[in-house]
């Protein structure tokens, strides 16, 4: 009885600091990739710490490449995913709004690859709002 109630305890302590402080960064930074190709990031087996925070709800995208422009869709593949984001050269981009993440694709839209290293990808769960708060009461 009193193993259970810890568990329970520890599941409620980590659920309260979900959403009164989101998750941690979860970043990936792909190698180098050729023109043209994609790239997938599985959030489940890249980073299986990010389970418990599921699910993600928020991504930065930095592409520092000098001349290459890159596209990130979210949970599939560019032609079919929920969201498609391009990101010209040498920009970042944040998305939070409401996509829930179980995959991301980036692909190299340049003439050459890209440098390993100079595309970051942040990934994480958002604290809840007030809006958060109101939608979970209903």
């Amino acid at each position: 009885m009193l193993f259970s109630n810890s568990i329970a305890r520890t599941q409620a302590e980590r659920e309260y600091r979900a959403k009164t402080r989101g998750s941690p960064d979860f970043t990936y930074t792909p190698g180098a990739i050729d023109p043209a190709a994609i790239v997938e990031i599985n959030i489940n087996k890249q980073f299986p710490g990010a389970r418990k925070y599921e699910p993600l709800d928020s991504i930065e995208i930095i592409n520092n490449e000098a001349a290459n422009p890159v596209t990130v869709s979210i949970n599939d593949r560019p032609a079919y995913a929920d969201r498609t984001f391009p990101i010209p050269a040498r920009t970042s981009r944040i998305v939070d709004d409401g996509v829930y993440i179980g995959t991301v694709h980036v692909r190299n839209d340049g003439a050459v690859a890209t440098t390993a290293g100079n595309i970051v990808i942040r990934l994480k769960k958002k604290p809840y709002d007030a809006n958060d708060a109101a939608r979970r009461a209903l």
